[in-house]
């Protein structure tokens, strides 16, 4: 049980960190920099107020090396966006300068000065970090890179503007403390509150560990409950709530099928949402799962009118395919994943799929030769 909370406390308590030096509405300050070894970068003062801008600290260690596959994918994709990235690396020029593959990066990256520009803005926080500025200069966000395609596409929408910002770094310490002081009314109160004024799901997460962690199950399942009459298309609520009453709430494994059920029903019409669910429910241990509700789910997705692209169309016959496979249906399984295979674009996915039809009609062609002994 704790160790479930510890998880789900991890997850959603993005907090302030006492080592940054900059804070959420700071005024944004121009980074010094030693030089720029890779990449185009326009002038700071042409930048700063007038657009976005995501300082990403870095240092030649595993993490941050790992990290720039993420931020590159970051940066291609708000590519057509008015923001700019400015990588800073925070170590040894030479060392720098010897990885060859950061002019490969589609940002500029550039030197920090004897550590000038990261005593600024992050100080003693680990790398990697990337620091958001928002358009009218303040610094709106700091998170790790796998944080940041979230936070822009909240900032593009609106949804995360300086107030807003601001007010999350006011809760969420607070939120912390009554935690970490063991005052888990106070905290729930506070996020019940805070899902009045905006629901965040991941709130939804906390306040089901704490319900948890305090042994009341039954208003864990509860609270993901409501949170799913919310947001019913979400289908990670939909799997955290059988993943929570798995865990702690159903007596027998048959308890779990109602919520499945309901699950199930809300998702008819949001084939890919189903398809993620179907993915959870195909993992779980066979006592828990019924043929009859894979075969189902599978159908369900792959026959919706709601699919939009032939993509989605070759990924939802598959798991078809799969689900009748596992039944011991292959005849079925083979034409599912044949009609699959045209619609994938990576060539790989193409071939897996092909090569799954053909196991397929393998074993089809194994059980009716068995059959006919």
């Amino acid at each position: 049980m704790n160790k479930f909370f510890g998880i789900v406390t991890a997850v959603v308590l993005m907090a302030v960190n006492a080592a940054w030096a900059a804070k959420v509405g700071d005024s944004a300050t121009q980074p010094e920099l030693s030089e720029w070894v890779s990449g185009n970068h326009a002038a700071w003062e042409d930048l700063c107020g007038k657009r976005p801008i995501v300082l990403f600290f870095w240092k030649c260690e595993t993490p941050s090396v790992l990290a720039f596959k993420t931020m590159s994918d970051t940066a291609k994709r708000f590519l057509n966006k008015p923001i700019s990235f400015w990588g800073i690396a925070c170590d040894d020029p030479a060392k720098v300068k010897d990885l060859s593959w950061i002019k490969t990066m589609p940002f500029g990256i550039a030197i920090d000065d004897q550590g000038k520009t990261a005593s600024k803005y992050v100080d003693k926080s680990p790398l990697p970090l990337c620091v958001v500025i928002d358009a009218g200069g303040k610094i709106l966000w700091q998170c790790p890179p796998e944080q940041l395609t979230g936070i822009l596409t909240a900032m593009l929408s609106g949804k995360l503007d300086l107030a807003e910002a601001v007010h999350i770094q006011e809760f969420t310490p607070a939120l912390q403390k009554a935690i970490s002081d063991g005052d888990q009314k106070t905290a729930l109160e506070m996020i019940e509150k805070e899902q009045q004024r905006r629901f965040n799901p991941e709130l939804t997460r906390l306040q089901s560990g704490l319900l948890v962690k305090a042994g009341d199950f039954e208003g864990a399942v509860k609270a993901i409950s409501a949170a799913i009459a919310i947001q019913p298309d979400n289908a990670k609520l939909h799997i955290f709530r059988l993943t929570v009453a798995k865990e702690y709430y159903i007596k027998t494994p048959g308890d779990l099928q109602p919520l499945l059920q309901d699950s199930i029903a809300m998702l008819t019409n949001r084939p890919m949402a189903l398809l993620e669910l179907l993915q959870y429910v195909f993992g779980l241990p066979a006592e828990y799962v019924d043929p009859a509700i894979l075969v189902q789910m599978a159908q369900l997705a792959k026959d919706s009118p709601a699919l939009t692209s032939d993509l989605e169309k070759a990924q939802t016959q598959l798991a078809y395919a799969r689900v009748m496979n596992f039944c011991g249906f292959n005849r079925e399984a083979a034409a599912a994943a044949e009609a699959a295979k045209d619609g994938f674009l990576d060539e790989e996915e193409k071939l897996n799929a092909a090569d799954f039809a053909m196991l397929c009609r393998k074993l089809a062609e194994y059980q009716r030769a068995h059959n006919e002994k």
